[in-house]
């Protein structure tokens, strides 16, 4: 069926849009979050959006396909690390200290030492081999949690500011299909099998694969100016 045959015939029949079901969608903003696709299915397609328009398109024949959202910070730039300290006595304290990026996990020694991962020592000038460095200590073993709450450059702006975005794809052996830095992690589709994502209808054609999605919001745009056309020639 052709795209006009397709509004015509939508005008005709008051049809309502119902997007098809879907296995899974939705954006992925933060640093780790996995989200999981299409189980189930036999075969999931993934559409990669950069700058407004899809940038890649990946096809997995073994889903379901997990999507991470990957974060990278710019090497050896000097930054402030607040912790928020919990004690067992339930008193909380924030501590700040000047690092060297990239800082990732933090760990906690014996309820007595907390170390984070980044390269460079608290106070001193350098960029050195990435380790789980001591950030702060106490001699009773009373920490009871710790957590980075805030990564600063050296203005007080947010170090996330500097990060780039990227997404990772696994299929259903956990096997990394896909990996890129420098896409958003935002805004992209998965589809399930030969369905449309949310938003989309199908319609047949003779091009590969068979057939196309086209958004709904730009067919119900159509549909009200060719209903204009109609009632002015109606009078």
């Amino acid at each position: 069926m052709s795209y006009r045959k397709l509004l015509l015939l939508i005008i005709m029949t008051g049809f309502s849009f119902k997007p098809p079901k879907w296995s899974y969608t939705g954006i992925y903003p933060n640093l780790g979050k996995i989200s999981m696709a299409c189980e189930g299915a036999n075969k999931a397609t993934i559409n990669l959006f950069k700058n407004g328009s899809i940038y890649k398109r990946i096809v997995v024949d073994s889903p379901p396909v997990t999507l991470e959202c990957l974060k990278s910070q710019k090497e050896c730039q000097a930054v402030i690390v607040a912790v928020e300290v919990l004690f067992s006595s339930g008193r909380t304290q924030v501590y700040s200290d000047r690092l060297w990026s990239p800082i990732s996990d933090l760990i906690i020694e014996n309820n007595s030492v907390i170390r984070i991962k980044n390269r460079g020592y608290p106070s001193i000038e350098g960029c050195r081999e990435e380790a789980h460095r001591i950030f702060y200590f106490v001699s009773d073993g009373t920490i009871k949690a710790a957590k980075i709450i805030s990564i600063t450059d050296a203005s007080g702006n947010s170090f996330a500011d500097s990060q780039s975005e990227g997404i990772r794809i696994r299929n259903k052996e956990n096997t990394i299909v896909f990996e890129e830095m420098n896409i958003p992690c935002e805004g992209h589709q998965i589809s399930c099998d030969d369905e449309c994502p949310p938003g989309h209808i199908r319609c047949e054609t003779s091009a590969y694969p068979g057939y196309c999605c086209i958004p709904c919001n730009e067919i119900k745009s159509e549909i009200a100016a060719m209903r204009s056309i109609i009632r002015r020639l109606n009078g």
